[in-house]
């Protein structure tokens, strides 16, 4: 009887796990996509200089959650749902998570989103339709590719690279 009952809290504790990182991955989602939704509607204003009033606190602000994100490892979401970041090596948590570790986490984690942002930068339209597309294909790529690896390894691919896991 007690086991059944530790088996049935394991599985309790793995969906609340699963549940919190799809809230944190929803409330960075959101966050993101604001910051760039208001990067690319201040350009492309009807103005010749863009809105700098909107685009540069935007700028900003995605600024500080990617140096927030890189050097703590935790995005704004994980912060938001009590999500921490632990070191994996050959497959055991050892303790906290190092610099060069979240760095590479969030660069990989961010390279979407930046090509997003740098196809805003560019004056070449074409240049900048290759940029945004390359980066809608890495996000449609890139989202099955996190869930899957997430259900079957107990990690994302960002995990795996960075070789960490998140708790």
């Amino acid at each position: 009887m007690d086991e059944r009952k530790a088996t049935k809290d394991l599985k309790t504790d793995a969906q609340s796990a699963l549940e919190r990182r799809f809230y944190a991955a929803m409330i960075d989602m959101v966050a993101v996509s604001a910051g760039c939704f208001a990067v690319a509607e201040a350009r492309s204003a009807l103005l010749p200089e863009g809105m700098p009033a909107i685009r540069r606190p935007a700028m900003v602000l995605l600024s500080i959650i990617l140096f927030f994100e890189a050097i703590t490892g935790r995005s704004v979401g994980k912060v938001a749902m009590g999500l921490r970041i632990k070191r994996v090596e050959k497959r055991e948590e050892t303790g906290k998570v190092t610099l060069p570790q979240t760095i590479v986490r969030a660069a990989a984690r961010w390279f979407a989103p930046l090509l997003a942002l740098a196809s805003l930068m560019t004056k070449d339209m074409s240049m900048a339709g290759l940029l945004i597309a390359t980066a809608m294909m890495l996000v449609i790529c890139e989202v099955p590719a996190c869930y899957i690896t997430l259900f079957r390894r107990g990690g994302t691919v960002f995990d795996l690279i960075a070789r960490t896991r998140v708790n």
